[in-house]
């Protein structure tokens, strides 16, 4: 750095401070020095400019750029007050920068163009060193379309929806958010416009459903409170004003419209053409009391029976309803409320403890229920048939939800005949136990028609449908307001019937019973394990975890993975084990990046601009992927390899292969090996640091599945094809680097699934009951939303962890 008795008069100098209108690099020459205060002038100012002596140097201050660097104008077209004008694409030369390198106005360049008398001030935004990429790819001069709501200008001007404009560049508005503008040049303005490229369309917009902008529509859900205080409450009357335009997959299901003190985006389904009401005659605020039965909601919320409600709107038969203590409403069907306080038939209390004394039935998705079953009661019966006076509502360990149950088949006291009548059951399933190395699972999946196992069920199935013939998918909504179905215990398998009597005889205080379904458990296991039936031990572990049978559980594990070893060849297991393992290659870097670039997309309409409600804002222009990890856990792999041998005998006969697109990518060849014949794939999974770290070490943990954000298909580990849907799920580390991990799944016979409001226990219970034989789900939302494919299992070794992905989000700015 100079000082005043350094500089001397003569000497070639570079600007290094900041203001003074001068740009950092700038060369000038020492004119004198005097009172400690250094006098320069600078080429193409008038008169000498003083500066202290730290703000000049002999050398070349530090620069983000090179001076003299060759760089590109993208912004639109400006012209200058002397006539000049700067055109996008054109060519000049950076002199340096304004303001220093670690703050104040350092995003600004000084740039001269041959064709202009003076240097001029560009935002670095707008200055490329290499070819110009507008942002939404774009091109210069492109015709396009505002497809958002009408909008007026300073100067009056209205832009409306439809109006028809030309790409001009890109924007310099420094905010952030300049990666998802483009400039645009409208038929009416002079100067362009900053404009999202989500508002814009290269078609000529149209709103959903043939409304026009101009509509009138009403507001038909509850009361929502806009973050400035204002709010939208059931019944209001608004105008359409223009389309959604969050490029999500789902903009045809939504519309601006402007209300009277609010302007928002409003779901279709949010919205009437003719005034809505409530049903029942309800009012809003009106107070009720909630008769349905007792249940937790997917946020956690708890809905009481006899909880005193406030009405807050209602559409399609139900009323939304709030809740003590909730924030948000509920969607109650109508026949769950009252104005008068409820009163449970049979003088029974909530929370009361009863016994179940009817046939054996089957009710809601998966749930069965046994003679002598021990159940709390959670209300009354509202399935709205006339008999609701006859029945209780309660919740008993074998469902996962209240069943509607008729007052003579409950009981207060344990039944006198549930001894003899569970150790009978004990007696006829010793002798009905496999003897040979057929589980009925496999049995059942082997020979039953994989006829409706192919067809796409949906919630709109119609009720002609032959019971018999309906996957557990559909069940529940095709029994009408019965809520059960009629089964003999006999249909139950052993193991599923000796697990039942076991949770029974506990909840009854019944020990020796209790310890004959336990003697006879064990028994089962030793029976499998003999028969080497892993099917069976697999499925007596299930049963025994949904009847919280800890301790069979763990044995028929420790056996099923002894058999299992077996049939690995129990002496070269471990070998064979690592020779696998050293299959995993390292992957490069660029390999890698190959593999995300190929599937950082959805393949419905909207490509990389595909996202769900998941994802807060918009997505990154792509992945940068900067290490990669390739895993090699032995324990973990082992159990992925018994966990494959267990699908392998259960595989149906004629199962549908799917087709997985990260099967086809280019770069899958880098990877290793797969089983088609069981469905085997790569799919990517989305988390945080620490989960992340976790996995590595140990695999997955089903009982961390739903934490992140819910459980749409039922409570399992969730996978997808694209790593732009995985990217929705990760969070960064201190670094903001983050994880992707690319996981070897082992799906099996899939279950789809294209209902637009699936049943996710039964979906779950589908992959675990031993009644029915799929491995996984697959959740077609692509069909539905235009958004992704996601798989989904329920099992903790039925994936395996291969490669963790540490990468970098990059913006369509390069930031």
């Amino acid at each position: 750095m100079g000082c005043a008795q350094s500089n001397v008069a003569g000497e070639e100098v570079f600007f290094c401070g900041s203001g003074q209108k001068l740009f950092r690099g700038q060369r000038g020459k020492v004119e004198n020095v005097r009172r400690g205060q250094v006098i320069v002038s600078f080429e193409g100012r008038g008169s000498p400019v003083t500066l202290a002596p730290e703000d000049v140097s002999r050398e070349l201050p530090e620069l983000y750029d090179p001076i003299g660097a060759k760089v590109y104008y993208g912004g639109p077209r400006c012209t200058y007050a002397n006539g000049e004008s700067l055109n996008f694409g054109q060519q000049g030369e950076l002199c340096g920068s304004y303001g220093t390198v670690s703050g104040g106005d350092s995003d600004l360049l000084a740039v001269r163009f041959a064709h202009l008398a003076e240097v001029k001030t560009l935002r670095r935004v707008v200055v490329f060193v290499g070819p110009i990429r507008i942002s939404g790819s774009f091109e210069l001069g492109e015709q396009v379309y505002w497809c958002g709501t009408d909008f007026t200008f300073a100067d009056g001007e209205q832009l409306s929806f439809g109006a028809v404009g030309e790409i001009a560049g890109c924007t310099s508005v420094c905010d952030g958010y300049d990666h998802e503008r483009v400039a645009v040049l409208f038929a009416h303005r002079a100067a362009p416009v900053a404009v999202r490229w989500a508002e814009l369309c290269r078609a000529k917009p149209r709103l959903p459903n043939g409304l026009q902008v101009g509509d009138k529509v009403y507001y038909a859900c509850p009361t929502w409170t806009a973050p400035d205080g204002s709010e939208l409450t059931f019944g209001a009357e608004g105008k359409v004003s223009g389309c959604s335009l969050l490029g999500d997959g789902r903009d045809d299901e939504r519309l601006w419209v402007n209300f009277e003190n609010v302007h928002g985006c409003i779901s279709l389904g949010q919205l009437s053409l003719d005034r809505p009401f409530i049903p029942g005659g309800f009012r809003c605020e009106e107070q009720l009391f909630y008769c349905g039965p007792t249940r937790t909601s997917p946020e956690g919320e708890t809905q009481r029976f006899g909880s005193r409600v406030a009405v807050a709107g209602g559409r399609n038969g139900h009323v939304a309803v709030v809740f003590p203590g909730h924030e948000d409403c509920s969607e109650v069907p109508l026949h769950e409320l009252s104005r008068d306080k409820p009163v449970i038939p049979g003088s029974f209390e909530h929370g009361e403890r009863i016994f179940y004394v009817g046939p054996s039935c089957r009710y809601e998705p998966g749930g069965c229920l046994i003679y002598g079953a021990v159940g709390q009661v959670v209300g009354r019966s509202c399935l709205g048939d006339g008999k609701d006076e006859q029945r209780l509502s309660a919740f008993f360990q074998s469902g996962g939800s209240a069943a509607a149950v008729p007052l003579s088949e409950v009981a207060r006291q344990v039944p006198e005949d549930l001894t003899r009548r569970l150790l009978a059951q004990l007696a006829k399933s010793a002798e009905d136990m496999p003897t040979s190395p057929a589980s009925p699972r496999r049995a059942a999946s082997r020979s039953k028609s994989l006829d409706f196992a192919s067809e796409r069920w949906t919630s709109e199935a119609e009720e002609q449908v032959p019971l018999e013939r309906v996957p557990t998918l559909v069940t529940p909504r095709l029994l009408g307001t019965s809520g059960v179905v009629r089964m003999e215990l006999e249909d139950l398998t052993t193991a599923a019937v000796t697990a039942a009597v076991f949770r029974v005889a506990k909840d009854a205080g019944l020990d020796e019973v209790a310890q004959e379904a336990e003697a006879m458990g064990h028994q089962q296991v030793a029976r499998a394990c003999e028969a080497e039936d892993l099917p069976l031990l697999s499925e007596i572990c299930r049963e025994a975890e949904e009847q919280c049978w800890e301790e069979l559980q763990q044995a028929a594990r420790a056996k099923l993975t002894q058999v299992a070893l077996g049939k690995l060849q129990e002496k070269e297991s471990a070998a064979r084990c690592q020779q696998q393992l050293t299959q995993i290659q390292d992957v490069s870097i660029p390999d890698m990046q190959c593999l995300l670039n190929e599937t950082y997309t959805g393949w419905g309409a909207h490509g990389r601009g595909t996202r769900t409600r998941d994802r807060a804002g918009a997505a990154p222009e792509s992945l940068e992927v900067q290490r990669v990890v390739a895993l090699r856990k032995e324990e973990v792999y082992l159990k992925y390899l018994i966990r494959q041998k267990v699908i392998e005998s259960e595989m149906p006969c004629g199962a549908a292969r799917w087709d997985i697109r990260t099967a086809s990518t280019s770069s899958r060849s880098r990877l290793g090996t797969l089983r088609a014949d069981l469905n085997e794939c790569y799919l990517w999974h989305g988390t945080g640091p620490k989960e992340a770290t976790s996995i590595a070490r140990q695999g997955f943990d089903l009982r961390q599945a739903g934490t992140g954000r819910g459980s749409l298909f039922g409570r399992g580990l969730y996978f997808a094809e694209s790593c732009l849907k995985a990217d929705e799920y990760a969070k960064p580390n201190a670094d903001m680097l983050f994880p992707l991990i690319l996981c070897r799944v082992t799906l099996g016979n899939v279950n789809y699934c294209d209902a637009e409001d699936p049943l996710g226990d039964a979906l779950r219970r589908s992959c675990r009951a031993s009644t029915d034989f799929f491995h996984s789900v697959l959740g077609d939302r692509e069909k539905l939303r235009q958004t992704f494919r996601e798989f989904v299992v329920f099992e903790d070794h039925q994936v395996f962890p291969e490669y963790v992905v540490w990468y970098r989000r990059k913006w369509a700015d390069g930031s």
